[in-house]
């Protein structure tokens, strides 16, 4: 073991001669996993107490020792070594939270990190980390070469060997990168492989190492552009630069073509004048892989076609509006008029008015003084969309951006379609989408108890799972264009007719209500919709909506896979689902669409969430911007409270017995939520 430093010494001086004298033993592997046994003073002596940059030693230091576990067979000791050589630097109430401290000052230790997934044969935790490295090669510090003479004398010390553990350099993730395609074939599906794909061709690119990745990207780029719910992923992009690199200059275009009609959100990066001007995706040297082709007339005409495209104009004939209603103005001052600009007295008459695209984050609406609006060219916006005549050049325009709203690719590429030919538009085509619309199961995690460890991951994230609500907002375009009979008509002869009923009969809409009601052969279905989306129901109305769930299972599994397809009943800030800006689904804001749940009450089971909620009693929730399980979870947890109360009282007390799931210190719906359990309780009793 080397010598521990006095405690004289300076703590990097001291520490620097311990790892040195690893290095120069005559087994150094060995000498440096001894040392990092005991070398948690010097860690902790070195450790910043404030906010400082961690001394470059420390990730010296680090790479060191996975280093040598990795050489010595002990892959699977390296996380949790690095893990407790972050709890070294943090403080009591921080530790246990991994190993971001090291991989965030010093990039260079993922090397050590993919090494050990590799020894292990992990392909899932070595994608992982192989995505992490190269989001730190670019957008961190790529290696530990300082000013600092004690890291600069370690790394270049003969026993370190293996040097590209102290660099994210292309060339060596690219050797991991291959490895790790070496260890079996990877779902696509899943948005970390679709991040792998992308970092690794990027990664070929900037190692002037196109041809190595050709494979991967002749296999894989026809599935990417095929997918009907994927979203695209900078891997396409990456691709093409690999086709125009290495002279396929036909592939690459025909495939940028298909790119750019399927929504990719920033199809700006094929004007290279505009790319100049990023530098992130000058890192990846785009704009010399795509020279040679961008001299193409091809390409400039793709460009014309594809790309540059007008900004939203700003008109009555261009400008559809998605709600208008009559009021008075109810403040207590003056108010300016959108349009007149005059000042509106407190109690006249008033337009309130949203437009469909370019309107304010929060939905808010314009508001104008009655007159001025009928006599502004605002009115004819509002007759067309009154009466379901909306052009479809106002609704699919072909502009800057706005088909960018869509996430899934085939509805983007009917909007392109139609955009740049309406008679493109076929109203079969577009049943299809909204019936065969099928993302993958969005994002969640269960809590299993009250501690983090406790709060795990039901699955890896699918790429694209953000999309749903996208068949619910295009089917409302598609009936303010006044298609609302042909796409009746069209859906009715799909054999996924009954889930797109169900999500129809959700609009406040009193045709569609209607429509669904004569589908279902369930006349009383409008009445009891309605019933659902009541402001605050109370027990009655839940034990209403469950014997009608009961009664009639056909309309039940209709609705259940509305809710998988559509995620009517997901509630979500960042993805919402059906967008509640619209008007006839305004009634979702607020997490309305949650209680359709209620449905389900006394067949939890159907939906495999809530089945799992049942069974298990855990509660889903979210995470970060994917909050949709996160702002929902209540809702499953007062469905399984009212279906305990019904048919399982052991294990509503069980639940209620919970000291973590204390419901009354919650917020207002979950109080709401103890108030009915407590009332189900008592009316369960005197039945």
């Amino acid at each position: 073991m080397a010598d521990v430093p006095r405690a004289d010494e300076d703590p990097a001086t001291g520490f620097f001669a311990a790892l040195k004298g690893a290095l120069d033993a005559l087994d150094p592997d060995a000498a440096l996993i001894a040392l990092a046994r005991a070398s948690a003073p010097q860690i902790i002596a070195i450790a910043p107490t404030d906010s400082a940059p961690l001394h470059p030693l420390l990730g010296v230091a680090a790479a060191l020792f996975a280093q040598a576990l990795n050489r010595m067979g002990h892959p699977e000791t390296v996380a949790p070594v690095l893990g407790w050589f972050c709890d070294c630097l943090a403080p009591p109430h921080r530790r246990g939270e991994g190993h971001w401290r090291l991989t965030t000052a010093f990039p260079f230790v993922w090397m050590g990190l993919i090494d050990a997934a590799l020894g292990q044969g992990d392909q899932t935790a070595a994608v992982d980390v192989f995505v992490h490295a190269c989001d730190a090669r670019r957008h961190g510090r790529a290696d530990a070469t300082t000013a600092d003479p004690l890291a600069v004398a370690l790394i270049a010390h003969a026993g370190a060997q293996r040097q590209d553990s102290f660099v994210l350099s292309p060339a060596s993730l690219l050797e991991r990168g291959e490895a790790i395609l070496g260890l079996g074939p990877l779902d696509r599906r899943l948005e970390r492989v679709q991040a792998f794909h992308a970092g690794f061709v990027a990664i070929a690119l900037v190692a002037d190492a196109a041809g190595r990745v050709l494979p991967l990207v002749e296999a894989e780029l026809p599935a990417y552009l095929a997918a009907p719910t994927i979203d695209n992923s900078h891997f396409e992009f990456n691709a093409i630069c690999v086709l125009a690199a290495t002279g396929r200059d036909a592939q690459a275009l025909e495939a940028a073509r298909a790119l750019a009609r399927r929504g990719y959100g920033q199809a700006w990066r094929f004007n290279l004048a505009t790319a100049e001007t990023m530098g992130w995706t000058q890192e990846m040297r785009q704009n010399e892989w795509l020279g040679h082709l961008a001299t193409t007339p091809q390409y400039a005409t793709f460009l014309r076609a594809y790309v540059i495209r007008p900004f939203q104009p700003h008109g009555p004939e261009t400008t559809a509006l998605c709600a208008v209603r009559d009021g008075r103005w109810s403040g207590k001052k003056p108010r300016k008029c959108a349009i007149s600009k005059a000042p509106i007295a407190p109690g006249a008459p008033v337009v309130r008015y949203r437009h469909l695209f370019g309107r304010a984050l929060d939905g808010a609406f314009h508001i104008a003084a009655e007159e001025a609006f009928a006599a502004s060219p605002a009115q004819q916006a509002r007759d067309a969309f009154e009466a379901e005549r909306i052009p479809l050049a106002a609704l699919f325009p072909f502009a800057h951006t706005v088909d960018g709203h869509w996430d899934s690719p085939l509805i983007a590429a009917f909007h392109f379609d139609i955009a740049r030919d309406p008679a493109a538009f076929d109203i079969d085509r577009a049943a299809r989408l909204i019936a065969e619309h099928a993302p993958p199961p969005i994002r969640r995690y269960w809590i299993k108890g009250p501690s983090r460890a406790e709060q795990v991951p039901a699955f890896a994230p699918f790429a694209g799972d953000d999309g749903h609500g996208d068949a619910v907002n295009f089917a409302w375009r598609l009936i303010k264009a006044g298609h609302r009979a042909a796409l009746l008509a069209a859906v009715a002869t799909r054999p996924e007719a009954d889930k797109v009923f169900a999500m129809l009969a959700t609009f406040d809409d009193a045709d569609l209500r209607q429509a669904a009601a004569r589908h279902f052969d369930l006349p009383d279905l409008p009445e009891t919709m309605a019933r659902a989306f009541a402001e605050r129901p109370t027990l009655d109305d839940h034990w209403a909506l469950a014997a009608y769930g009961d009664a009639h299972p056909r309309f039940r599994a209709a609705l259940v896979a509305a809710m998988s397809a559509y995620g009517l009943h997901l509630y979500s800030n960042n993805h919402p689902t059906a967008d509640w800006f619209l008007q006839g689904l305004e009634h979702y804001a607020y997490a309305g669409g949650s209680q359709l749940l209620f449905f389900l009450i006394d067949h939890p089971r159907d939906e495999p969430v809530l089945a799992e909620v049942v069974r298990e009693m855990w509660i889903p929730s979210g995470w970060s911007a994917h909050d949709a399980y996160g702002n929902t979870g209540l809702f499953y947890v007062r469905t399984a409270l009212l279906h305990f109360a019904r048919h399982a009282p052991d294990k509503l007390q069980a639940w209620l017995a919970r000291p973590w799931c204390d419901l009354a210190k919650g917020m207002a719906k979950e109080r709401e939520t103890l108030r009915l359990v407590k009332q189900a309780t008592k009316s369960s009793r005197r039945r």
